[in-house]
């Protein structure tokens, strides 16, 4: 586990948390957390170390409790997201198997045990303040995830921790309630069966197939390394294209998605100046008008195969004021307008 990188989108995390707490002391960590959201690779070693080291700056022994209540969809990464806009939790659960190393940079194990289902974690480091506050991130961060995504509030059957019961036990049970275990050989969380069929509220079925196929290319190249706006003046590898065009493309449909579709945006998503976001897509024949408008399309004809939203509903989701500002867009890319490209399907 010390040689796997995870998402360094969890540097953000430790940044909203000094930002809202302070003290002055941790400007010198703030401005080396930078370095994260910038595009470097974040280690699981590394995150461990910063964890301990705010707990101790803070003496906040219950850090990775207030970390987890503080997670937010953004700081997962692409995992987060697609898992978001599945139709329920069992289909969520399904992608989070599949792609739980782009989170975290190991494996989790969903199995079924009697009535209930079991995602376990089996440890590859020996348990420290880091290690036991990493895990208390995941778990807390995964129940409120779970709540916030299905609209009400579920509890865990059991949940089994590595590290010995700390004197802030009570603090966990306001979301894991009172089944907890410590000392296990392996961290794991259980749920009923029947959870698998709650649905997720403001599901994205479009957008789950883009994202799907997104973190498998992610899945698939997780060696490549992050994109670096540092490195904009250098000359760039295929591979440092691919994962910068990646994540631009995931970026992009997430500015889609929260109706706010500026370079600016963008850029500030990608935490890199947009001059140099301009230069990087300039470098490759592109543009950001150029970008929106493939994305939308591609959005656009997901949204119209699939049959399950409005013309207007679609105009809606792509961002559009006018369900005829869509119509006119979408025939000036295919030649088509919406129904003609419906009847001739």
């Amino acid at each position: 586990m010390e040689a796997q990188n995870i998402t360094n989108n969890l540097a953000k995390l430790l940044v909203k948390y000094i930002q809202l707490h302070g003290p002055v002391q941790q400007v010198g960590l703030l401005n080396e957390l930078e370095q994260y959201q910038a595009g470097e690779p974040l280690s699981y070693q590394q995150w461990c170390e910063y964890l301990a080291e705010l707990s101790k700056s803070y003496s906040k022994p219950e850090l990775g409790i207030e970390l987890g209540e503080l997670a937010e969809a953004g700081h997962g990464g692409i995992l987060a997201y697609l898992t978001a806009s599945c139709d329920n939790l069992g289909e969520a659960l399904i992608r989070f198997e599949r792609f739980q190393s782009l989170l975290y940079g190991s494996e989790a194990k969903v199995v079924t045990e009697g009535e209930n289902i079991v995602i376990r974690w089996h440890p590859e480091v020996e348990p420290t303040l880091g290690t036991q506050l990493s895990d208390e991130v995941l778990i807390i961060g995964l129940a409120c995830f779970i709540n916030r995504v299905i609209g009400q509030k579920v509890t865990m059957p059991h949940v089994s921790f590595i590290h010995t019961e700390p004197d802030y036990y009570q603090a966990y049970k306001p979301h894991l309630g009172d089944n907890l275990r410590f000392d296990c050989t392996t961290l794991s969380v259980e749920f009923p069966k029947h959870y698998l069929a709650l649905p997720i509220n403001n599901s994205e079925p479009a957008l789950k197939i883009i994202l799907d196929q997104q973190a498998e290319v992610l899945l698939q190249n997780s060696s490549l390394p992050q994109y670096d706006s540092s490195r904009a003046e250098t000359n760039h590898t295929s591979n440092d294209l691919e994962g910068f065009n990646q994540q631009v493309k995931s970026e992009l449909i997430n500015c889609i998605n929260e109706s706010n579709m500026t370079l600016d945006y963008l850029a500030s998503r990608m935490s890199m100046s947009s001059r140099t976001l301009h230069r990087r897509l300039q470098d490759q024949g592109s543009n950001f008008k150029q970008l929106l408008k493939e994305t939308r399309l591609e959005f656009a004809v997901i949204y119209l195969d699939e049959g399950k939203l409005s013309l207007s509903e679609i105009s809606h989701q792509l961002g559009y004021t006018e369900q005829s500002t869509f119509s006119r867009a979408f025939k000036q890319w295919t030649g088509k307008t919406p129904k003609e490209y419906l009847r001739k399907k």
